[in-house]
């Protein structure tokens, strides 16, 4: 079987890899390096931060979610995809995302996109589970209407 390796607790060693609710993972390697990006869930924690991921963590007068929305953008992709180094594996370094340049609104302002950005995945969380059920009942009558099971009346 697969074992997993799990810590009984934290140790002040590895405390600064612990990782909080809302931080901003971006993978460092890889083909989809600038595209590949998540936010940590209260329900993957407890966790650690791994080689080759940077986390971001907002300061004072940064939003974390507005932080999210920011490096979720073409603009990111763009940026990366100029400084990205290798050919078979590209990559960029701290420092490469550290030297991404930042609009910055007020907090009030960055507050207002989360809160409009937020509504927008709310609508597209909700079509998506509709698309969903309509895949799975197409699905379902397809295989009836093919195999003989239902007849169509002409």
């Amino acid at each position: 079987g697969k074992k997993e390796k799990r810590w009984s607790s934290i140790s002040r060693k590895l405390e600064i890899y612990s990782l909080k609710e809302g931080d901003l993972l971006i993978g460092m390697d890889g083909s989809k390096v600038g595209k590949n990006w998540s936010v940590v869930k209260k329900n993957d924690l407890p966790a650690l931060l791994g080689q080759r991921v940077c986390c971001i963590r907002a300061k004072e007068k940064i939003n974390q979610q507005f932080l999210s929305y920011l490096f979720g953008t073409i603009k990111f992709r763009k940026y990366v995809e100029i400084v990205k180094t290798g050919t078979s594996i590209p990559h960029i370094s701290k420092k490469q995302i550290e030297d991404f340049s930042i609009p910055l609104p007020t907090l009030y302002e960055q507050k207002k996109i989360v809160k409009i950005l937020s509504q927008i995945d709310l609508n597209i969380d909700s079509l998506s589970h509709e698309i969903r059920k309509l895949h799975n009942l197409k699905k379902a009558i397809s295989s009836d209407l093919i195999s003989g099971r239902k007849r169509v009346n002409i």
